[in-house]
């Protein structure tokens, strides 16, 4: 229910950008990992290959990323953002602040790092199947955003 809230404050906040919710874990991934196999895409964010391929295909249509074929391995494709899906990157963030700042209005800030503590607990029991060292892109980025 939080995540759909997120999402719902989000897209009606970045709607100028030409971004839809779906498509923001994808920019997210590619920016912080550049040259990043679409099939491992994919698997980063536990989504279907097609689903991938249409979200990257829409992201690069609109100049967000570009794609390239690996020297190593002509059948994949290597993903880059672009400057434009960079900057798209910074905005996001600073939208989803302000999102969780409006979420957690009225806490104080040891009800703010228990409700962190409790989601990230909430996530690793989800993801504990996962032998990966790649956790979720926002995870990833509100994880930086504290230090």
């Amino acid at each position: 229910m939080l995540h759909r809230y997120q999402l719902w404050a989000l897209s009606r906040q970045l709607r100028p950008l030409g971004l839809r919710p779906g498509q923001y874990p994808l920019l997210f991934t590619v920016c912080n990992e550049p040259g990043i196999h679409q099939d491992a895409l994919a698997e980063t964010l536990f989504l279907n290959k097609s689903s991938v391929t249409r979200g990257v295909l829409q992201l690069e249509r609109c100049g967000f990323l570009t794609r390239s074929a690996d020297p190593a391995d002509k059948r994949a494709l290597r993903l880059t953002a672009t400057a434009k899906g960079m900057q798209a990157r910074g905005e996001i963030l600073n939208h989803y602040d302000i999102v969780n700042a409006h979420m957690t209005e009225g806490f104080n800030e040891d009800e703010r790092a228990q409700l962190y503590a409790l989601l990230l607990r909430a996530c690793e029991n989800v993801m504990f199947e996962r032998q990966s060292n790649t956790h979720h892109v926002f995870m990833q980025a509100l994880n930086k955003k504290e230090e």
